[in-house]
């Protein structure tokens, strides 16, 4: 397993494309209405962008930034698209990709550590050296929410490809 705990941010590119990430620190713009992204898209620290989905809602307004595609869970209604809206951000010039989004809640992406991993191994793991591959993003809450959700499922995840942790 490779691992890393640094969140993704990006610097420019001179390519005129989506500029690059590196792993220092988060500079993306999470969004579920594009239009309330404008006021930061200025930010030279503004590099990313995601919508909680595989795919991009409006391709032309993030054309300098890279769109990261998430994995929101393993339901059949986002993993029978994954594969085409990756393939498609990949193409565009995505290198990145999300898996599910707080995994360890109830109201969020809902699943149990063990169920995590194998639908890691499934639908994240192909695109291991194609992509940098992101662990779920917990919570922050404590019990069995948080880092103990992902130190569970890092245990159950034994032969996943990590490259960050968002």
């Amino acid at each position: 397993m490779t691992s890393s705990s640094t969140s993704a941010s990006a610097t420019p590119t001179s390519t005129g494309g989506p500029r690059a990430v590196n792993a220092t620190s988060k500079r993306g713009i999470p969004y579920n209405d594009v239009a309330l992204t404008a006021p930061f898209l200025s930010s030279p620290n503004v590099n990313w962008v995601y919508n909680w989905y595989s795919a991009e809602s409006s391709a032309d307004i993030h054309k300098n930034y890279e769109f990261i595609p998430m994995l929101w869970n393993n339901g059949s209604q986002l993993t029978s698209v994954w594969d085409a809206n990756v393939k498609a951000s990949l193409a565009a010039g995505s290198k990145h990709l999300l898996s599910f989004n707080e995994p360890d809640h109830p109201e969020q992406a809902n699943m149990d550590p063990a169920s995590a991993a194998r639908g890691y191994m499934k639908w994240m793991q192909p695109y291991a050296g194609v992509a940098k591959l992101g662990s779920p993003g917990i919570t922050n809450g404590g019990g069995t929410w948080g880092v103990n959700w992902l130190k569970s499922f890092m245990s159950n995840c034994t032969n996943c490809t990590i490259d960050f942790t968002p």
